[in-house]
């Protein structure tokens, strides 16, 4: 999986950042919507199920004429999907409320087209791109022909040019990021989130402004960040799965069974990588999380070798995190009623559906997870949810819908979760405080200081 440097994490607004005390939100079955697809039986009737198990008035269902496909156009996304849904909610704008999607909306938006007037700037700083590399080429060349042929001092004197021509194709990099629809597609979940934003960028990411380090003075004359949610798999039978297996799980207490955490003995470079975004980082926050359960007396197993667990190992798993093994499921975990489990690793959710891949999103769900989280394309690293701050609020008492919007780093992204957002697995009986959940790893930063993009 792709990493992203730390340095070209950008965000949009200089922002205050100072951890936050969040109690767990009462949400009641008023506080959801749930959007279907009209032109698929199973979707209406998940969604009316769905109501019915959660007491959720029938006449908060929205009904919508979506393509049956698991994506869809950009334009059929703006006016089939995006614009009824604002015009249905629009009172509740300045308010918090939860948007179910189930199974049979798309699960991802196209990329956007590109924009007539950009279209001459992109063709220029395409060639100016190209003239730039060649020129590099070049130069390397010669650095190369230099230093072999013993030259070295001569070799040193075109660094001053390379450099300049690297640092020229970042900004180059920049600008064409700016005006074409490079990596504009999204979770459909993820874009719905920015429904009350009337216009941003659509290339890679925003910030996700529920995170839970970010201040509340930072987003107080903004817009809103729509909490999304899915009920969705592979089969409607499995999404009706996971409503009732988290009903039956939050009435026990919480899913019962081992905590699996699966870390690949990565180090972590903290004065190299304050926030996080590097294998290492990632990987700490995974030895942290198993940390914590232990500490809270939770039976734990961290495997800290590179491999995976392997098939049939982890009887009685009620929580799991783990990577990496890309589209390449591993069958080891036996997962108990109300389990929740993810697996980092890139384009595990790019179908729900398919069957020509061993995807990890679909094979957890299948296998017996009542909720798990996923990339509908390549997220990279630093969009997973740090595993210390998601279970941190779970174990915490927080519903699943908002342990994630606590956790999750950006939204008009590619991840999605999957599951009943009013599932409280530890609502009965918290584990620990709110206040006691960290950014993980411990001495991280996120999001990093103010940048302007």
């Amino acid at each position: 999986m792709p990493i992203l440097s730390s340095l070209l994490i950008c965000l949009l607004l200089p922002l205050a950042i100072s951890a936050q005390i969040v109690a767990p939100t009462q949400f009641s079955p008023n506080d959801v919507w749930v959007v279907v697809n009209s032109n698929m039986i199973p979707s209406v009737a998940l969604g009316e199920f769905y109501c019915q198990q959660r007491k959720v008035p029938m006449d908060h269902i929205i009904k919508l004429d979506l393509p049956e496909t698991e994506e869809m156009k950009r334009s059929d996304y703006e006016t089939r999907l995006l614009a009824p849904v604002r015009e249905k909610l629009r009172s509740l704008e300045k308010k918090d409320f939860i948007l179910l999607t189930t199974y049979g909306v798309p699960i991802r938006v196209g990329a956007a087209d590109v924009k007539p007037e950009d279209a001459t700037k992109l063709d220029v700083i395409k060639r100016e791109m190209k003239k730039r590399f060649d020129e590099l080429h070049e130069l390397n060349e010669t650095v190369r022909k230099l230093t072999e042929a013993g030259d070295a001092a001569k070799a040193k004197l075109y660094q001053p040019d390379i450099q300049n021509h690297q640092q020229a194709l970042m900004n180059l990099n920049k600008q064409e990021m700016k005006y074409s629809t490079k990596e504009s597609y999204a979770a459909v979940d993820s874009e719905l989130a920015m429904m009350w934003f009337s216009e941003y960028p659509l290339a890679q990411w925003q910030l996700n402004l529920r995170y839970f380090t970010i201040a509340e003075s930072a987003r107080v004359n903004l817009p809103k960040v729509v909490m999304t949610c899915r009920v969705d798999g592979p089969t409607p039978a499995v999404a009706k799965r996971i409503i009732e297996d988290a009903i039956k799980a939050e009435a026990a207490g919480g899913p019962e069974g081992f905590v699996y955490v699966d870390a690949r003995g990565l180090q972590w470079e903290k004065d190299k990588d304050r926030t996080a975004s590097t294998y290492g980082g990632f990987d700490e926050s995974l030895r942290e999380m198993a940390k914590l359960t232990k500490s809270l007396n939770m039976r734990t197993v961290l495997d800290n070798a590179d491999e995976v667990f392997p098939a049939g190992s982890c009887p009685r798993a009620a929580l799991y995190y783990g990577w990496y093994a890309l589209e390449n499921y591993s069958p080891s975990l036996e997962l108990m009623t109300g389990s929740i489990a993810i697996h980092a690793a890139s384009f595990e959710a790019t179908s729900l559906r398919k069957k020509d891949k061993a995807r990890w999103v679909p094979c957890l769900l299948l296998e017996g997870a009542a909720v798990t989280v996923g990339p509908v394309a390549e997220p990279y690293l630093i969009a997973f949810p740090k595993p210390g701050v998601f279970f941190g609020f779970l174990l915490a008492g927080h519903t699943v819908v908002e342990s994630y919007w606590l956790s999750n780093p950006m939204t008009s992204w590619q991840m999605m979760i999957i599951g009943d957002p009013l599932y409280r697995p530890y609502g009965n009986k918290p584990k620990m405080a709110s206040k006691d959940v960290k950014l993980s790893p411990e001495g991280s930063q996120f999001p990093p200081r103010a940048q302007q993009k």
